[in-house]
């Protein structure tokens, strides 16, 4: 993380929780399709700022019903106690899209701190994939000048911090299975996202008509 965080936000949504990690930046990480809010928070903290959270004060604090805003709760780091506008447009796009409708995250400022350059490029190109598309991870790598590097471009996926806003399920095998998802749920939750996605756009089309 580039940045000390300045809050987390956590919501529920129809596969689960969510939550998601704001730093001066952007956004850190996304956790979603957990059992509860509270599960979803831990996971979405780094190590040893849930490990604070598990133990004393703090414990009580994630168990007691933090600030809602809207759709979401929000818990700011010191005296951040209103969520930053970009907390409200996270939350407010994330709402919109599993509430049906067809949502670009393409605005969502984001912060990766320290990763490979190999990793930056899969996750730029992945973030590039339309709502409701797909695309092999050959095709990812080929996209992205790697050819050869289609484990590689898996690996980097399955480390991918920030998962639906770069749709990481968005990316099968190149018979269309859908292979894998390191996000909570596996494969379940990469299912239901697509189907999600699919329903949306036919949805949309069915509007224009």
């Amino acid at each position: 993380m580039g940045d000390k965080w300045i809050g987390v936000g956590a919501m529920e949504t129809p596969i689960g929780s969510l939550a998601f990690l704001l730093s001066a930046r952007g956004l850190v990480a996304v956790r979603l399709g957990y059992p509860n809010w509270r599960a979803a928070t831990l996971a979405v903290m780094p190590t040893g700022m849930a490990d604070h959270f598990r133990t004393g004060r703090l414990s009580r604090k994630i168990e007691t019903s933090w600030p809602t805003f809207g759709p979401f709760r929000w818990m700011g780091a010191g005296s951040n106690s209103t969520p930053p506008d970009l907390a409200c447009r996270l939350a407010g796009k994330i709402a919109r899209y599993f509430g049906g409708e067809v949502i670009d995250f393409g605005d969502i400022p984001l912060d990766f701190g320290l990763v490979t350059p190999f990793q930056l490029q899969v996750w730029q190109a992945c973030r590039s994939i339309p709502f409701g598309a797909t695309m092999s991870y050959g095709r990812l790598a080929a996209q992205i000048g790697r050819a050869s590097a289609t484990r590689a471009v898996g690996r980097a996926l399955g480390s991918n911090p920030i998962p639906l806003i770069v749709p990481c399920h968005r990316v099968v095998s190149a018979d269309g299975g859908l292979c894998g998802y390191s996000g909570y749920g596996g494969i379940a939750t990469k299912r239901r996202l697509l189907e999600l996605e699919r329903s949306a756009i036919n949805q949309a089309a069915a509007k224009k008509v």
